[in-house]
């Protein structure tokens, strides 16, 4: 897999960040889930919530039931005493994987191009991680998400997200690096917290969407 992700320090860090956050954006406060991390905090457009409950659905309706995944795009701000806030505004799926089995996937080369265009028709920005199901295997990163992370997405802002959509609500992790740079993964989530529900975070974006359609 070839990628092209330019280095945060050849970008202008507050130029596509939008300030103050819009109200169709949902925070989530990542030092609540990990001891150390380098994204403080995130923002999920309702779009990408709901796109992800799409694409969800649609793979629950196939048989077998496979790992599905996509990238996700955004804007980061580097912060003075170190550190990143994430902006996520919108998620791409891959629906032609090279390799995709219930506890495998390999994004495949069509996907790419297209992750490749996304960016030429959007100058303002960057892919800010990815994310992919584990059907019924809980929420960690294995070896070989380890080794696609590492090798793809090392910079402080990338996160890893990860969802069992067997779960009941549909848990989730947003997984990021420590201040030493290794990236958390289970054994380093906060014990007194829960994964994230990605089905409460779909219940805010339909009330969200509804209000943006009566404007």
């Amino acid at each position: 897999m070839k990628i092209k992700i330019k280095p945060y320090h050849q970008q202008n860090r507050g130029d596509f960040f939008t300030l103050p956050i819009p109200e169709d954006y949902r925070e989530l406060n990542l030092r609540t889930h990990w001891k150390s991390t380098q994204v403080k905090r995130l923002w999920l457009h309702f779009d990408v919530i709901l796109d992800v409950e799409y694409f969800i659905r649609w793979n629950n309706a196939q048989t077998p039931k496979y790992e599905i995944g996509g990238f996700l795009f955004g804007a980061y701000n580097a912060l003075e005493n170190g550190g990143f806030e994430v902006q996520i505004t919108k998620f791409h799926p891959d629906f032609l994987p090279e390799f995709q089995s219930p506890a495998r996937l390999s994004f495949g080369k069509f996907f790419i191009s297209q992750v490749q265009d996304i960016l030429v028709e959007n100058p303002g920005w960057r892919v800010m991680g990815w994310w992919h199901t584990h059907p019924g295997h809980s929420v960690y990163l294995s070896t070989i998400d380890l080794n696609l992370h590492d090798g793809f997405f090392r910079e402080g802002f990338h996160l890893a997200l990860v969802l069992d959509p067997f779960t009941p609500g549909w848990n989730t992790g947003f997984f990021s690096r420590k201040a030493d740079g290794v990236v958390n993964n289970r054994i380093d989530f906060r014990p007194e917290m829960d994964w994230v529900s990605w089905l409460e975070l779909v219940k805010w974006a339909n009330t969200r969407k509804g209000l943006e359609a009566d404007v």
